[in-house]
């Protein structure tokens, strides 16, 4: 049975052929590979796929470009050797994505089990990372709030289907070819209780993680919201507070030392300081919502125009990095005409 991918906008006919069935993403990824209901692709030994560049690497294995061949659609597939990766994680993060229908977050468009290892099939944003924008200088407060508006929709709405991430911060927020920016990663993501709490291993980045869950273990969703506050604080300094410390010191003072602020506040406007402030409160119940954050007023002046500015935000950082490159075969050129 051919089949496409949810939520495709063309769902063709062909009399000669069996009929398609509408199940999934992207528009018009079309193969002659089985699809269950649960976004399961059968009778796979990866040929339908070619692999293009590796985008990243984890512990958990690597995350690569590749073409779906039929189409030329390009996806993100993220793989796992299974020998060494627990099955449990990959398939609470899988049942996570497939929960997830937001143009916030990265979309899933299915698993393919091949040999010894699993493929999870992705978005793929090929602007990469907002972390890759920041290898030479910070983002403008302007992009910061540009950034931090469609976070906090995809944050939002996380929370609405009960899911804490866990992880926020700036390698975990990719951006699309059209500059949308889209919440990733959710190795560590969990179910929020009815109570309005969680309790869950101490999972996450370190220098992110709100004092809560690193004294007790025990969080609501409010956590996602103290990490938002110092991914802000990231792509305003290029790095997190405390980022020099060593990690279990660090920790200690995430948890003991009053809530960081910014190294040169007075640089900023007081729209962003108090932004901040409003993230960055030690106890959870203190903290805004994130429909309580989109209101404020640092987010309300980006919002019409915070695609504008983050398509300028790429076009900087591109022509920045050439610069940076052409700069590096320059003093490679130097040096070899000097020796």
């Amino acid at each position: 049975v051919a089949v496409f991918l949810k939520n495709s906008k063309i769902a063709k006919k062909n009399k000669n052929q069996t009929q398609q069935l509408v199940i999934g993403t992207p528009t018009a990824m079309v193969h002659k590979t089985h699809v269950d209901t649960e976004l399961k692709w059968t009778s796979c030994e990866g040929n339908d796929f070619e692999f293009k560049e590796k985008l990243g690497q984890g512990g958990y294995g690597a995350v690569y470009r590749a073409i779906h061949h039929s189409t030329g659609i390009e996806c993100a597939i993220k793989t796992f050797g299974k020998g060494g990766m627990d099955l449990k994680e990959i398939k609470g993060e899988i049942e996570f994505l497939r929960k997830c229908n937001s143009p916030y977050i990265v979309q899933y468009y299915g698993c393919v089990e091949v040999r010894d290892n699993m493929w999870v099939l992705m978005d793929y944003c090929s602007r990469g990372a907002v972390a890759d924008m920041l290898r030479y200088s910070p983002l403008t407060e302007g992009q910061i709030a540009a950034v931090c508006f469609p976070v906090l929709s995809g944050l939002k709405y996380l929370h609405s289907e009960g899911i804490i991430h866990r992880d926020m911060k700036c390698a975990n927020i990719l951006i699309s070819a059209e500059g949308h920016p889209k919440i990733a990663d959710f190795g560590v993501s969990i179910q929020d209780t009815t109570s309005g709490r969680a309790d869950g291993a101490k999972m996450g980045t370190p220098l992110f993680m709100s004092p809560e869950i690193l004294q007790s273990g025990k969080f609501n969703r409010l956590a996602d919201v103290w990490s938002l506050g110092i991914t802000a604080i990231e792509m305003a300094e290029m790095k997190p507070p405390r980022f020099k410390e060593n990690i279990l010191r660090a920790m200690y003072l995430i948890c003991q030392a009053p809530p960081p602020r910014l190294k040169n506040e007075g640089e900023f406007s007081g729209n962003f300081v108090n932004f901040l402030e409003c993230c960055l409160k030690k106890e959870a119940q203190d903290r805004k919502s994130c429909a309580e954050l989109q209101e404020h007023p640092f987010i309300t002046k980006a919002i019409p125009s915070f695609r504008r500015t983050i398509l300028t935000m790429i076009e900087e950082k591109t022509r920045e990095s050439e610069a940076h490159n052409e700069q590096a075969k320059e003093e490679i050129r130097a040096k070899r005409k000097n020796n």
